[in-house]
């Protein structure tokens, strides 16, 4: 008997067989399918250290007689209308941005040159070695825009503080005077507003596209009594066919029907 049983356990054994992991690549792939990434976001933050660059973040509201100042963030939502508006296929609106990335590089270019100066002059007497003055309590500016054209802004005026700094820092130091020191804070401050306040100065909104410039409709009629009054009377060729356009332009989300190229040409003949 005792044989018999473990013969009969003997079979049962070699009867089972291991369990084998059930299959779930097709779910997981299947699942992996279905779940796709949401929208990319980043974070980034600008560090100043002087008043003067402080000031023209937010600008300042007109009050007590005094003009209002349009500031960097003014400057970021006036640029993603126009950026909305270039994508939309306005020329106009490409036209804009032309001219905030011209002056916006001039401005920085003026800036930069301005700070090697300057530290060429700290640099002057070998046996002096002079830092530049920094501040026990900088701030720190969230950087959050929706076109490029806001952190170019944030940019500029990070060179702007730099350059604050080192003229303050020369002036401490006596290695300019007071009347050259405020100077040079002027004749960067002024282009830097003008920048902030351009938009309003070079686009305003009203629909138009290159299309409706080619059929010459009634909205790119208005749209042409509009910038006459604003002493824009003339889009380049270039700006019209749309083969120049800022280096930080959106893509046009849509192609007219009828080219302003083939407008032009039938104009020319």
């Amino acid at each position: 008997m005792a044989e018999q049983r473990k013969k009969k356990q003997s079979q049962n054994g070699a009867e089972r067989k291991p369990m084998q992991p059930a299959d779930t690549s097709a779910d997981a792939g299947k699942a992996a399918a279905d779940t796709r990434p949401g929208v990319l976001r980043n974070k980034a933050s600008l560090t100043l250290q002087t008043t003067h660059a402080q000031r023209l973040v937010q600008g300042r509201e007109g009050a007590g007689g005094k003009q209002p100042i349009i500031g960097l963030d003014g400057l970021a939502r006036y640029a993603a209308q126009i950026s909305n508006s270039a994508a939309a296929g306005d020329p106009y609106a490409d036209l804009a941005l032309l001219s905030v990335e011209g002056l916006l590089a001039d401005t920085q270019k003026m800036i930069r040159n301005l700070i090697g100066e300057i530290s060429d002059v700290l640099d002057s007497v070998p046996a002096v070695e002079v830092e530049l003055a920094q501040s026990v309590v900088p701030v720190h500016v969230p950087l959050m825009f929706a076109t490029p054209y806001g952190f170019l802004g944030a940019y500029l005026l990070a060179d702007y503080d730099e350059l604050v700094r080192t003229v303050m820092t020369a002036r401490h130091c006596a290695f300019i005077d007071r009347n050259r020191a405020f100077g040079h804070l002027l004749r960067t401050g002024r282009p830097i507003r003008r920048l902030f306040c351009l938009g309003p100065t070079v686009w305003r909104y009203t629909g138009v596209t290159r299309e409706d410039i080619a059929k010459n409709t009634k909205l790119a009629q208005q749209a042409k009594v509009v910038y006459a009054n604003m002493n824009i009377h003339d889009i380049p060729a270039d700006v019209l066919q749309g083969s120049r356009r800022g280096r930080y332009a959106p893509p046009i989300r849509q192609t007219p029907a009828t080219s302003a190229a083939s407008y032009l040409e039938e104009d020319g003949e």
